[in-house]
């Protein structure tokens, strides 16, 4: 049966594509996953398409969305998100009160939950989790965004904070309260997220992870996990499986035993896996393939909360002023880009926060070309900038086409650098570029989500801007008890983002994707975690 499933992919995987991604690796891990599975045929087996390779699956870690989808299935976090409705859920809470104005967050863990090595579960878990996410030793790329609870940033930065004085508390073993600086709109969706999950306090201490990137404790099958699955093995750049943990309380409402994740970085190869039934559900579908599959069940096409956009080094000589930074964005057509090149129906953006708040209305320039360089340009020297981009064939053509509108309209020479995404990554938060494409996807329902990222502290804030006004407005914002005032702070420091540009938005993000017929529904969420009780 193995030597038949490689036959029947190599057939249909060209050699480029094959060479692209490095989809070797993936081969071998589909025959050794196909070889395992003899004599199991009673085991129900998904076969699911990742972007790209995993660092880690820490969750505290990690910021890719594929880490999130996998880290999802392995770890519970206080609530969950319902894919199909948005609405915050019971997890590893069966229960929960706010009060204090908002401030003061309550919650009943579930009795039946339990660590998958038989251990149980307690509110202490949590609360060691989300001390050590503001641990600086760790740099947790998502800790500023739980800045709200007290006492958390005074530990990132370092400060001593007893226990009594850090706003998570264990007031028994099953009741856990968190309490912030001040009311939070969006503060249950931020719990639902993977980095805020219970950790295995004992296992970290023992393997000296509590406050390291680089000790690899969730490299190895066997750490203990409270979510629905718990890993099996883990071969780098083939394949991660995960198997039902008996454990949870809800392993009977899973409709697999077995999840294999495989990363594939080229659309094409996933898209081969698809056709010859070795994958079940793909993570990404190249533009021009989209159409081949309008009208068939297996496409999915779902609104993302997210954009596509440029980040511009702001430190970088050429582009510490505004000029040419307004420049580059206003000689992008976003429209040629969006139809010609995504092809997903998507819109051009105009700003950064997709419109998707109905309360939400800052003050906008329209997505167009509107820049004439004989009319319009200010007297510059011919500028050489390096445009860095990960790997993926689908950001490479983006690229070219924002080198040639660049390099048309302006003096300017673009070199593109390709890089694998661990590099990319590596790079990227190094600095180390003029431009680079990025993507940002919303962490919580908020616009904010969006807004914070550039505010001068903020660990993400690759472009390095720093405005006092800027950050001014997110802290009225932040201190506003009036939801319409609240978002007309907001709307106004977008619009000042938008102006000074130390980034350049370039459209709002669809997610396409193909699923077998088999599969009911991936119930990815709008923070991108997938809810695995309600897979089908």
């Amino acid at each position: 049966m193995a030597l038949r499933l490689v036959d029947r992919i190599l057939n249909v995987l060209p050699t480029r594509h094959l060479r692209w991604c490095g989809c070797m690796a993936c081969l071998m891990a589909l025959v050794a996953c196909s070889s395992s599975g003899s004599g199991l045929a009673n085991v129900r087996r998904l076969n699911i398409a990742l972007s790209v390779e995993l660092s880690s699956l820490d969750p505290q870690t990690t910021i890719s969305v594929d880490a999130i989808k996998v880290q999802s299935a392995l770890f519970e976090t206080l609530v969950r998100v319902n894919a199909q409705t948005g609405a915050i859920e019971a997890g590893g809470a069966t229960a929960w009160e706010i009060g204090e104005h908002g401030r003061i967050y309550r919650f009943e863990l579930d009795p039946d939950l339990c660590w998958s090595d038989g251990s149980p579960l307690q509110a202490s878990d949590y609360v060691f989790a989300l001390r050590r996410l503001m641990d600086p030793r760790l740099a947790a790329p998502f800790a500023d965004l739980y800045f709200g609870i007290v006492g958390a940033r005074d530990l990132h930065l370092g400060k001593q904070v007893d226990a009594s004085e850090f706003g998570v508390r264990a007031l028994n073993p099953s009741t856990l309260e968190i309490e912030l600086e001040r009311a939070t709109p969006y503060f249950l969706s931020l719990l639902a997220r993977p980095c805020a999950a219970a950790l295995p306090e004992a296992f970290l201490r023992d393997r000296g992870a509590v406050d390291s990137r680089t000790r690899g404790w969730t490299l190895e099958p066997g750490f203990p996990v409270s979510g629905p699955y718990q890993l099996e093995r883990w071969t780098v750049n083939e394949q991660i499986e995960l198997r039902k943990n008996e454990r949870h309380p809800f392993a009977d409402r899973l409709s697999y035993d077995v999840l294999h994740f495989y990363p594939i970085e080229s659309a094409y190869a996933q898209e081969h896996g698809f056709q010859t039934g070795a994958l079940d559900v793909i993570s990404k579908l190249a533009s021009e393939r989209i159409a081949a599959y309008r009208g068939k069940p297996e496409l999915v096409s779902e609104v993302e909360m997210g954009t596509f956009y440029v980040i511009t080094q702001t430190r970088s000589p050429a582009l510490q002023e505004i000029s040419l930074r307004q420049l580059l964005s206003a000689s992008v057509d976003r429209e040629a880009i969006v139809k010609q090149l995504r092809q997903r129906e998507e819109q051009p953006a105009i700003g950064f926060v997709p419109p998707i708040w109905e309360a939400y209305h800052p003050k906008l320039g329209q997505a167009k070309r509107v820049f004439s360089l004989p009319e319009q340009a200010p007297q510059i020297e011919r500028t050489k900038l390096r445009l860095l981009i990960s790997s993926s064939e689908g950001n490479l053509l983006i690229a070219e086409a924002l080198q040639s509108m660049w390099m048309e309209e302006l003096p300017v020479e673009v070199e593109i650098v390709r890089q694998e995404w661990k590099s990319y990554l590596d790079s990227r938060s190094r600095g180390e570029f003029d431009l680079c494409l990025a993507t940002w996807i919303g962490d919580y329902y908020d616009p904010l989500t969006f807004l914070e990222l550039w505010h001068s502290e903020a660990i993400n804030n690759f472009c390095q801007w720093q405005h006092e006004e800027y950050d001014a407005l997110l802290a009225a914002a932040a201190k506003e008890t009036h939801e319409v005032e609240r978002l007309q702070l907001l709307a106004r420091a977008e619009e000042l983002l938008m102006e000074h540009a130390p980034i350049l938005p370039l459209f709002y993000l669809s997610r396409v994707y193909l699923k077998a017929d088999r599969v009911e529904s991936w119930p990815q969420t709008f923070l991108n975690t997938v809810n695995y009780l309600e897979l089908r």
